[in-house]
Formats: C-alpha cells, sequence, structure tokens
C-alpha cells in the first residue's frame, strides 16, 4: 500500500491536504479519550493530595501568585481548572527554580509524586502522568475540525501539528481559534491536558509569533517552550484582559448611526391606497414583496450605505402598506427621519405621520457587535425565494470581489498582488482565517460564506 503523505492531497478529491481530511478519519488509535481522561480525573485528587502531604501549606497560594499575579482567590476564578493542573504538573517551585534539572523538570509536584509513587502505579497511570509533565505550554490553532472525534491543531511556535481526540473541543472551537494549552501523547493518542479558559482570535497569531521568536529546529526549543512558561501566561492573560477590558462600543449599523429599532405609522385615506402602493412600487428604491397580501403588501427598502462599505446596497428598513395606514420600520433613527423625507416627498399630503416609537439596543444583552446590521427586524427567511437568492448572490460576489480591493492591512495592495509574495501570501491567508472564524462565531447567521472560492480564485491552499 502507498503511503500518503501528511501534505499531499487528499486523495478524495477534496482538494484539501491528506492531514486536514480522510486522515483524521483513518487514525486508528489503541487507547479512546475517555480512558485517559478517565486515568487524568483519578490522578489530580491523588497528586493533589500528596501535595498537601508534602509540601507547606501555602504552597497553591505561592503558585497562584505566579500563575495569575493577582490578590483573588482561586477557586471561583475562570482560570481555576487550568490553574490546578498548571500547578500540579508544570509549576516548579521556588526553591527548585535554581537547581539545574532540564526540562522537562523533575522538580514539578507532578514528577515529584511520580518518583515516589511510580512503584505502586499501574502502568497505564505511569504513561498518562508522564504524558502530562513532558509537554510545555504553547499557542495552538485549530485548522480543522471533525465534529464528534477532535480538532487537527497546530503549535504556532514550533510548528508541531497534532490530531486531538476531544469531543467537547470539536463541538465548541471554531477553526482558526487559538488556545493556550498543552497536551498528553500516550501510545499515539494526543488528548489536550492543560487548556485555556477563552480562545484568541486568529489576528493575534502575527503579536504572539513576535513575542516569542522560537526557532522550531533548535535543540532546545521544547527546552525554551518549558522555560518560557510563565511569559506564555502573562502574554495571554494581558491580551485576555484587553479584551474583556475594551469598553462596550455604540451598537452601530452600516451607516456608522446608533442601532435603535424605530417604528413610525402614518395614516392614509382608503380611497387612495392603491395609488400608493402604484407609486410606492413604481419608485426604484422600493421593492414590493411578491408574497405579501393584498390587503397588507409589504416593501424592501434599499439604498447605499451612507459609509464606506463593500456592499453596493443595504436593505435599511421595510414597509407594510395596509387600508388604512402605511408602518415603516427602520434600525436607527437616522434612517427613519431619512425615510419620512422620502415619504414626504414622494406623497405629500398623501400620509399623516402619526407616532413614531423608538427601542434601543439593551448593550448587557450578548450581541455581535462586528455584524450588529444582522440583528434588524428583517428576517431574510422571510422573503421571498427569488429575492433571498439574488440577495446571496450579491453577498457572494462581495466576498469575491475583495480578492481585487485595496487592502490596509496589506499596505493598500489587492490580495490578489499581494500573494504574489511569500509574505503577502501569508499575511492574505492569515486575513482570511480570521474573516473565517469571525463568521464562525456569528450567532445564527443567515449567511455563510465558502472561503474556500476565495481561496481558489486567488491559487491558496484549500483549507
Amino acid at each position: 500500500m502507498v503511503k500518503i503523505g501528511r501534505n499531499a492531497p487528499c486523495p478524495c478529491g477534496s482538494g484539501k491536504k491528506y492531514k486536514k481530511c480522510c486522515m483524521m478519519k483513518r487514525q486508528a488509535e489503541s487507547l479512546t479519550r475517555s480512558l485517559v481522561h478517565r486515568k487524568m480525573d483519578e490522578l489530580i485528587p491523588a497528586v493533589m493530595e500528596y501535595a498537601e502531604q508534602t509540601y507547606p501549606e501555602d504552597i497553591i497560594h505561592e503558585a497562584w501568585d505566579d500563575f495569575y499575579g493577582q490578590d483573588t482567590e482561586f477557586e471561583e476564578n475562570p482560570y481555576a481548572d487550568m490553574f490546578i493542573k498548571w500547578f500540579l504538573f508544570l509549576w516548579i517551585p521556588e526553591e527548585a527554580e535554581d537547581i539545574d534539572g532540564g526540562y522537562p523538570s523533575p522538580h514539578t509536584i507532578g514528577a515529584s509524586f511520580l518518583k515516589a509513587h511510580n512503584h505502586h502505579m499501574d502502568s497505564l497511570s505511569v504513561k498518562v502522568l508522564e504524558a502530562s509533565l513532558n509537554d510545555p505550554l504553547s499557542f495552538w490553532q485549530v485548522e480543522a475540525i471533525e465534529d464528534q472525534r477532535g480538532v487537527f491543531v497546530k503549535d504556532l511556535l514550533l510548528g508541531r501539528e497534532r490530531f486531538v481526540e476531544e469531543i467537547t473541543g470539536a463541538q465548541h472551537f471554531k477553526k482558526w481559534d487559538i488556545l493556550l494549552a498543552n497536551m498528553q501523547t500516550v501510545d499515539g493518542l494526543h488528548v489536550f491536558n492543560i487548556t485555556s479558559p477563552f480562545v484568541l482570535p486568529p489576528n493575534a497569531k502575527p503579536s504572539l509569533q513576535e513575542a516569542f521568536p522560537i526557532d522550531p529546529t533548535a535543540p532546545d526549543a521544547i527546552s525554551q517552550l518549558f522555560e518560557s512558561d510563565l511569559d506564555l501566561l502573562i502574554f495571554y492573560q494581558d491580551v485576555i484582559d484587553e479584551l474583556f477590558a475594551a469598553s462596550t462600543p455604540m451598537v452601530r449599523n452600516m451607516d456608522g448611526k446608533e442601532l435603535i429599532f424605530t417604528k413610525s405609522v402614518y395614516s392614509l385615506d382608503p380611497a387612495i391606497r392603491n395609488e400608493i402602493f402604484d407609486i410606492l412600487s413604481n419608485a426604484g428604491s422600493f421593492e414590493p414583496l411578491e408574497d405579501s397580501e393584498p390587503s397588507s403588501a409589504k416593501f424592501l427598502w434599499t439604498a447605499a450605505p451612507e459609509k464606506s462599505s463593500p456592499l453596493e446596497t443595504v436593505i435599511k428598513g421595510h414597509l407594510q402598506l395596509g387600508k388604512k395606514r402605511l408602518v415603516t420600520e427602520c434600525n436607527s433613527a437616522e434612517r427613519d427621519n431619512e425615510l419620512r423625507k422620502i415619504l414626504q416627498d414622494m406623497l405629500g399630503t398623501r400620509l399623516t405621520h402619526q407616532k413614531t416609537a423608538s427601542d434601543p439596543i439593551n448593550l448587557s444583552l450578548p450581541i455581535d457587535r462586528d455584524h450588529a446590521e444582522a440583528t434588524a427586524p428583517l428576517n431574510l427567511d422571510e422573503l421571498p425565494r427569488e429575492v433571498r437568492d439574488q440577495l446571496t448572490v450579491n453577498l457572494e460576489n462581495i466576498y469575491l470581489k475583495w480578492a481585487d480591493e485595496s487592502v490596509p492591512a496589506l499596505d493598500h495592495q489587492t490580495p490578489r498582488q499581494a500573494v504574489k509574495s511569500e509574505e503577502g501570501r501569508a499575511r492574505v491567508i492569515d486575513l482570511i482565517n480570521d474573516w473565517e472564524n469571525q463568521m464562525a462565531h456569528m450567532k445564527n447567521p443567515q449567511f455563510r460564506f465558502d472561503f474556500n472560492r476565495l481561496r481558489d480564485d486567488l491559487g491558496l491552499p484549500r483549507e
């Protein structure tokens, strides 16, 4: 049987590399993920009890000061689970820091426990404990996900690649997420051991690689990672603190206006209702929806956004024309005022404004502020099929046109120009990955773009 290289095209014809496609499906592991985790769950209380009996009473607080550096209790902290494993398997007590023992250190609590109890432990316990001690923390990026099996990850500092059998991770991670973690490798099976409670966005990749310029080919590369342990934690926590500490910005629509759902009601004479319908239907900025009821016609209001946007037109609101009244809905007070002026110019005294009600966004609720436009009252699923299909085509064209637009992050080159150099190619790949990751984190998006279409157009490898 011919062996397929990890980086070779997958024989299934997907266009992806073998390592990111069928290799994950064909891996047969001698151990199961659940067995390793179950054994680890047995070992942690035993090692913790050993620490309490063998080391000074305040040693865990000393370790917490090193790990978190703030005067808080770790029990209720989101880092608590990560800290306990780090404390037991990677932390070196202060009195042993200057002792030259190499890496992995023989002076961690876990290593001391293993030395004291090795002859009493079963072989799997020894393997799992050794595996928890032998891998340093590093930044791992999710490059592929296989549901109900695990994730394919790459070490951003050492270039190592692993398929990690992690069902929970496969459910919660998104492609291109970055996490600070170490893993256990037992008889060829890789599972996460210590993992950070929050993931970093893919745009953190350049800064972390700049902060930790480790040569992966150096014979002491792994030792350098062990030595950088606390620095990695500090860097990670600083990035997370910046993300969480950023003030909540005003939620805005594509015109850059504060997002406030605004409804206006106009009265009309039923005798001229059909005349109003004809005027709106013939106006270029109002598009009638064919599936609306005759007695209650619906229109989309579309126009170009005020601010620079890749969108040629956006849906700025919608109208519902009944027998005796016209109701408009927009997602900002400015749009409501703009629409009112358009209607007054177009219909004059045929309409009489009755009232306007506004419903500001509650910023205490979890809102995807990067895609706030998607929270507008309009539901694309309610549109006629032909309108929805046309919007989908327009959105796909927007993404594809990006390849030929000037991008500030590429020194104002277009992506098609940038991919001609090795450095530019890498930057374009990172930008697309970041874009794809943002879309993956959107809640209930009504449109998803296949970013491999963009990669194909730019001659980049599929992911």
